[in-house]
């Protein structure tokens, strides 16, 4: 008989555990988590508000942000938006506590201990 992959097993052993659960003889871990809504559209006023806000050169944003300063320089000029995933990074810079609360790390005074 020939000898099943790791990944074949672990596969195999996924669907034994779902039928399990279905069938009520286990239960399962679960974590309610929230999805964030898309990324905030940043247009050329935003950008550069934000980039003088937080006192960053346009060099220095796009090395937080990692691209280029060609980026950031059409951003806010207008020729181009920041992709959704630049546009969550700034998002974050905007607000910090966004990153703590869309990565589901453990707030305070939740009432469940780890």
């Amino acid at each position: 008989m020939k000898k099943r992959s790791s990944v074949a097993s672990e596969i195999l052993q996924g669907l034994e555990e779902v039928l399990a659960f279905e069938q009520g003889k286990i239960s399962l871990k679960t974590r309610e988590v929230e999805v964030p809504d898309p990324p905030k559209v940043y247009g050329a006023a935003g950008v550069r508000q934000l980039r003088e806000q937080l006192g960053y050169s346009q060099a220095f944003l796009a090395r937080v942000v990692g691209v280029s300063t060609d980026a950031v320089s059409s951003w806010e000029q207008g020729l181009r938006n920041p992709s959704r995933s630049a546009a969550r990074i700034l998002e974050f810079l905007e607000e910090p506590s966004l990153l703590k609360k869309f990565t589901g790390l453990p707030r305070k005074n939740r009432g469940a201990s780890a």
